[in-house]
């Protein structure tokens, strides 16, 4: 029961992200040259990793926190 609700959300949540034409390849492109950046900013790293651990479910918060690291 549970599986099948979060199958659902994520599957609205998909549906949400072809409305607005969000380029999963460029966000996550983004994310991997932030995580280079970390060798050199240390202090960059806990928002980094947090959003790295939302590349999957991919909504336009973190797309704007990712900006904001820049």
């Amino acid at each position: 029961m549970m599986e099948t609700k979060n199958r659902s959300i994520l599957n609205m949540t998909r549906s949400m992200l072809k409305i607005k034409k969000i380029n999963f390849t460029t966000f996550k492109s983004l994310v991997r040259s932030l995580r280079y950046l970390t060798c050199t900013r240390p202090d960059i790293l806990y928002g980094v990793r947090l959003v790295s651990w939302f590349m999957e479910t991919l909504t336009m918060t973190h797309i704007k926190a990712s900006k904001q690291i820049l």
